[in-house]
């Protein structure tokens, strides 16, 4: 076991130690030298040398021995060697200084281009954006133009819904139109007199040709002119000679033709529609109220045509590429003649819905026209009992009157009377008055017969007595018909109440009016609420419009009005609303008026 040569202490493995390699060879311990353990370990690997405090201190002499005798020599070496390798030095160093000022300039300078080229790439990126939503608004301004011009085309051809066109008559100087009609009327036989015409002139043709100017009639109602069209049609068809191209009418025309007065986009669909007709084989292409339609054959569907797309689907049974839809629908249409219609079609465009073909349209139509037959018939049954009312009244008076005309002593204290409707007889003992179900004078206020007027009849007959009754009392029959109360249902309980009428000018103490609300729809679908206000102002001072949610907004508009229930029977008078308008009860169904 070595020992410490400087604590003369043993060497473990708890307090290790090393050897020196000098020439002593003598073992210390790491911390009697001022070595750590880790030093320690170090130094004990193979290949490491150690020397103890001793041997580096002769070493160190003998290497300044040698070193004092070369001193002059090795410092001239040096010297010469020195100055050499600094030139060198310097040499490199000033290649590398130009090298380093290149490279800082190329560093500098893809800098520079780096930031550019990120300024130009943000610029990049906002333009890109930029041009993103300028081509989502162009689309969506295409959209919007395409429904405008499909709705001012529908606006253009409704305000010609009471036109017809007449062509192939020639024209003459100092010419009256009016006459010209009256012999056309003459000839298919319908009668056109001056006052069924609003207007007529003469239009250009939009090219250059030399056909004479088309007539342009406009009548006072759609009737009317579907009677002239209907008429001219059976006119044209009576002829022997089918190849005749129109009527014939003498001093007028050889070739006269009588035809809705559609749009330029219309005439346009119906001339494409009518040329592919040929070349497809469909049978028929017609007009009908400004619309287009074909049908292939006699057993075959009415379709009904709106754009030129539909055109290709239809007849030529080829579906453009900017419909979509399904390659099912695609190989069901374009597989041949036997294949059935489809169900919907979708444009590109998610918001043309001129171009879409689906069912909606046809059930709302069937709505339509189930709501206009339930109006027709409540107001069938609403005249037919305003009639019977209206007799009932004109009996009692007669009956009245024929009894005040007799002495006094003959006059009869009760009777009954027949209407005249129908052969049953109604007898007219009226309970009193607070259990009365339809007095008289209510009857009359219904039916715009007021109890003044009922009173200057009876006045007139030949009574000078004020506040008669229609009816004489007798010990059973107590109601009087002149009465300022008014008999109101609330909650199946009834209660009688009176309507003040004293308004004097310096009191501003006044009840507040009752009012009614009205279904005004089947407007024009660019008709606002200022519009319908104004028309209506003169008639309804109080009038209140609200734009109401049309479930087709594309075809009509709806409305919801108020105005005072006063003046009802004012708002029964078709002449105060607008020209096939149709008004109702907004929250009753008991009237319907169409206009």
């Amino acid at each position: 076991m070595p020992i410490c040569s400087t604590c003369t202490s043993a060497i473990t493995s708890k307090t290790p130690g090393l050897p020196c390699s000098g020439s002593c060879e003598k073992y210390f311990h790491g911390k009697c030298v001022g070595l750590s353990g880790q030093d320690v370990g170090r130094l004990i690997m193979p290949g490491a040398l150690w020397n103890c405090a001793d041997c580096r201190s002769v070493s160190q002499k003998r290497a300044s021995l040698l070193a004092a005798g070369n001193d002059d020599e090795i410092e001239g070496e040096c010297s010469i060697s020195s100055m050499s390798i600094l030139k060198e030095i310097q040499t490199e160093m000033k290649a590398f200084n130009s090298k380093y000022d290149t490279i800082l300039e190329s560093v500098n300078f893809c800098s520079n281009q780096i930031t550019t080229f990120e300024r130009l790439l943000s610029e990049l990126n906002k333009r890109m954006t930029t041009i993103e939503k300028l081509s989502k608004e162009n689309a969506d301004l295409k959209v919007m133009v395409g429904q405008l011009t499909t709705r001012i085309d529908n606006i253009e051809q409704q305000a010609r819904l009471n036109n017809i066109e007449i062509q192939g008559v020639p024209e003459k100087s100092n010419e009256n139109i009016i006459q010209i009609l009256e012999h056309i009327g003459q000839h298919i036989q319908c009668t056109i007199s001056p006052s069924n015409v609003n207007s007529t002139h003469r239009v250009a043709h939009s090219t250059q040709s030399e056909k004479p100017k088309s007539i342009i009639v406009k009548f006072h109602s759609k009737v009317k002119r579907d009677e002239i069209l209907a008429a001219a049609k059976i006119k044209r068809l009576s002829y022997s000679d089918k190849s005749q191209p129109g009527l014939v009418i003498e001093n007028i025309s050889r070739g006269l033709f009588i035809n809705e007065h559609l749009t330029t986009n219309t005439k346009l669909l119906l001339k494409k529609a009518k040329d592919m007709s040929k070349s497809n084989n469909y049978k028929f292409v017609w007009v009908r109220n400004g619309g287009v339609f074909a049908r292939k054959n006699e057993r075959s569907k009415v379709l009904r045509i709106v754009n030129e797309k539909l055109i290709e689907i239809i007849i030529k049974k080829k579906v453009p590429n900017d419909v979509k839809l399904s390659e099912n629908v695609r190989r069901m249409i374009e597989g041949g003649d036997n294949c059935e219609f489809f169900d919907s079609i979708s444009d590109s465009q998610p918001f043309d819905i001129t171009n879409k073909l689906t069912i909606t349209n046809l059930k709302c139509e069937i709505k339509c026209k189930d709501t206009e037959i339930d109006c027709l018939q409540r107001l069938n049954s609403e005249l037919v009992r305003s009639i019977t009312d209206k007799e009932t009244i004109i009996s009692l008076l007669n009956s009245d009157i024929q009894n005040r005309n007799r002495p006094s002593g003959e006059r009869k204290q009760h009777y009954n009377v027949a209407t005249l409707t129908n052969s049953t007889r109604a007898s007219v003992i009226s309970k009193p008055q607070t259990e009365s179900k339809k007095n008289y004078s209510t009857i009359a206020s219904k039916q715009s017969i007021t109890v003044e007027q009922v009173s200057e009849s009876i006045n007139q007959a030949g009574t000078s007595k004020q506040n008669q009754h229609l009816v004489q009392p007798n010990e059973h029959n107590v109601t009087p018909v002149v009465t300022p109360w008014t008999t109101v249902n609330h909650r199946k309980k009834r209660s009688e109440l009176l309507v003040g009428t004293n308004s004097l000018s310096n009191s501003s103490l006044k009840g507040i009016p009752k009012t009614m609300v009205l279904h005004v729809s089947r407007l024009n679908p660019n008709t606002t609420t200022e519009d319908l206000k104004s028309f209506l102002k003169p008639n309804f001072p109080e009038v209140v419009c609200e734009n109401w949610k049309s479930i087709v907004p594309e075809i009509y508009a709806l409305f919801k009005v108020t105005i005072y229930d006063k003046n009802s029977q004012k708002a029964m008078e078709s002449s105060v609303w607008p020209e096939d308008a149709h008004v109702q009860r907004f929250f009753f169904s008991k009237r319907t008026w169409k206009l």
